[in-house]
């Protein structure tokens, strides 16, 4: 009676396993796809939203999900700088045109130009030093001169609002002076930002202002789409495709536990019998 019942209780779970095996794994889970995407990208192409560009750098992944990485360039990007008055030689110097000069600026009210002052050569005969009434003098070979008298040291008259080339060898940069104060005079150049960006997939992603979504198909390429309609059906056939998955999971499950439940009956029906 008792293999009997083992006999049966196992055909029963034979049957249930195989059969959630079987539809588990021929059942192909339904692929997601954008019908009518805006953008299809290669790696290295850009597309364009309003006055921003996009370039495909790539792809990754997410909490197990593709990735496509994007990244643009604000062209229009500045850096700055501050010059500080040089009160005494040895004070604030920036390169011109390979001569190094000092930051003068002067000390009057609503400044709006200031002087670059060239500095003397290493092989020079003569040198600048300041009094103890901070006046800039000139030792030429003995002669005490003031600063204002000796024309050998060249003078630039920065204006604000100027543009003039500063730096060394390969580190020459065009600057534009912004502001002019009594302390210090600000500068700035054009350096632009490249900014990085992870657009998951099945996600609605901002693109400067625009709502977007994108879909990796494992191809090389990434789609893009701003419509609405077209993100709808894309994201719903996400959720559907993520159903059908749990699905199939549970009936994985399921084989797995008639599996040990078979495992168990047969372990039973070799229990010694109470007489």
């Amino acid at each position: 009676m008792q293999g009997r019942a083992v006999a049966v209780y196992g055909l029963v779970l034979a049957l249930v396993a195989a059969g959630a095996f079987a539809y588990a794994s021929t059942a192909e889970t339904p692929e997601p796809s954008l019908d009518d995407p805006e953008h299809t990208l290669e790696v290295g192409e850009t597309f364009t939203v309003d006055d921003r560009t996009y370039n495909l750098t790539g792809f990754g992944t997410q909490q197990g999900s593709p990735t496509a990485k994007l990244q643009w360039v604000d062209e229009d990007a500045r850096s700055l700088e501050e010059w500080t008055h040089a009160e005494e030689p040895g004070g604030t110097t920036v390169v011109h045109d390979g001569t190094e000069y000092w930051v003068r600026i002067p000390q009057t009210p609503g400044n709006d130009s200031f002087t670059l002052l060239e500095t003397p050569g290493e092989n020079a005969s003569y040198s600048v030093f300041t009094d103890d009434d901070g006046n800039w003098l000139v030792n030429d070979g003995g002669e005490y001169v003031n600063l204002e008298d000796f024309e050998e040291l060249e003078r630039l008259e920065v204006e604000l609002d100027a543009e003039i080339d500063v730096g060394e060898e390969d580190d020459v940069r065009t600057v534009r002076v912004d502001d002019i104060t009594n302390e210090s005079v600000t500068v700035s150049w054009n350096d632009p930002v490249a900014t990085d960006i992870i657009v998951p997939q099945a996600d609605r992603s901002e693109l400067n202002g625009a709502v977007y979504t994108v879909h990796v198909p494992g191809d090389g390429t990434a789609e893009f789409t701003s419509d609405e309609d077209d993100i709808e059906a894309y994201l719903g056939d996400h959720e559907d495709s993520n159903k059908f998955d749990t699905r199939m999971d549970g009936l994985l499950m399921t084989s797995t536990i008639a599996v040990v439940g078979i495992v168990l009956l047969l372990g039973l029906a070799f229990l010694p019998r109470k007489e």
